[in-house]
């Protein structure tokens, strides 16, 4: 999932065991509408839909679907009829609706997942607390049932991990309740910050909000398809016929060959690796720009020795961040470095939740950073206590990892 930069993930690495993924083809338009016919298309049951909507407290709708065709393809639309009404719905009302309803568990935490993304970008663009806008066209019925329904959805059909493709996006301008605006969307760029798009020769609005904020709450991996034995294909159809554009939504849902496993230990993030090559930069400042990025909030930062273009000798310095810290790190790495590029690209990361503990050798403290599989001593510690012992520093270790195990008895 994308609901944040850095979140828990009940998923690790199970050799080959398979797990039911679904990969978005979002290059021709997406929007809740399309999203949620593409899985109905894909095999999502309406009625199950329906029945774990039915408790949202939003007056009378209706969920309808139709077969129709966008240029001679087969697609399933979704039509959501409702009541109007002049209600203006705020975070807080659209949270009380969702908790009221009493969905799935894992269903529930996205939707509102989902509706806190609405609220920061619609507050960011309006210069505004996130709980003081007013929702209107995205707090309505429409939105809501869009939002849940594809998420209920994706329940529906087991899928345990979500991909999707880079995001189209269109130009020029586009009408809405507050007037003629630039395309795409100031909420929708917002939503979409760093997630790969692609631009596409229309000036009619083929990512919407809903759209964006689906792809930002649910995909883990924005990219080509990931290795996947294919069981089902749905369509989902726009609104609109756009000439020249499909206007379709494709899925594609298959075996994948990572499993959902119940692991707390396990953390799973989506993070960016910044890379970029250099042969023109002394050592010194190469070693500068590495501490610069790990003080400005890098995960990780390494060079790595490599021969370049014209047989020359360089870099390639990379630098491992959560989304929060892209554009910091992209501007620091353009003036420390002087590149003309830095390539950016989405990776996956797995890794052993770590617990923080102290030990004492021979009266003197050390921290120690454990896992499930193994003890370490923090080095900075065991140089000092090495110096003011004159034991070498794996004498202190072994100590260190001693007195560890005979105070937690393993």
């Amino acid at each position: 999932m994308c609901s944040s930069n850095y979140t828990t993930q009940e998923e690790k690495l199970l050799g080959q065991n398979a797990s039911k993924v679904a990969w978005f083809n979002c290059c021709s338009g997406f929007s809740g509408d399309m999203a949620l016919g593409c899985l109905i298309d894909a095999g999502a049951d309406p009625d199950e839909i329906r029945r774990l909507l039915s408790g949202l407290e939003i007056g009378k709708w209706s969920l309808n679907t139709e077969l129709t065709e966008r240029n001679s393809i087969a697609a399933t639309k979704v039509q959501i009829d409702y009541e109007k009404t002049s209600a203006a719905r705020k975070l807080k009302d659209i949270l009380a609706i969702l908790e009221t309803a009493k969905l799935p568990g894992k269903i529930a935490v996205t939707a509102a997942a989902a509706f806190h993304k609405l609220a920061e970008a619609e507050g960011k663009v309006h210069n505004r607390d996130k709980y003081d806008i007013h929702f209107h066209e995205l707090g309505a019925q429409d939105t809501i049932i869009d939002i849940v329904g594809t998420l209920a959805a994706l329940e529906i059909l087991g899928i345990a991990g979500v991909y999707a493709s880079p995001v189209a996006t269109g130009y020029g301008t586009i009408y809405t309740e507050h007037g003629t605006i630039t395309n795409p969307g100031p909420a929708v760029l917002e939503i979409l910050k760093g997630i790969p798009l692609k631009g596409t020769d229309t000036d009619n609005e083929i990512i919407t909000p809903t759209g964006a904020v689906l792809l930002a709450t649910t995909v883990q991996t924005f990219g080509p398809i990931p290795p996947v034995s294919i069981e089902q294909v749905g369509y989902g159809a726009g609104s609109r016929i756009i000439p020249g554009i499909a206007n379709l939504a494709q899925v594609i849902i298959g075996q994948s060959h990572v499993a959902p496993a119940h692991d707390d230990d396990l953390l799973y993030s989506q993070l960016l690796l910044l890379e970029t090559n250099l042969d023109d930069i002394t050592g010194e400042n190469l070693s500068f720009c590495l501490q610069s990025c790990l003080e400005t909030g890098a995960l990780d930062a390494w060079i790595t020795p490599t021969v370049m273009k014209k047989g020359r000798p360089g870099n390639v310095f990379s630098c491992l961040t959560g989304r929060e810290n892209l554009e910091k790190l992209m501007g620091l790495l353009f003036h420390l470095t002087g590149t003309f590029g830095v390539r950016v690209r989405e990776v996956g990361r797995y890794e052993l939740q770590r617990h923080f503990d102290t030990v004492f050798v021979e009266g003197y403290e050390l921290k120690v950073k454990t896992s499930q599989n193994r003890i370490k001593i923090e080095f900075d510690d065991v140089k000092v206590v090495s110096a003011k012992l004159k034991k070498p520093p794996r004498e202190v270790i072994r100590l260190a990892e001693s007195a560890w195990h005979d105070t937690h008895g393993s």
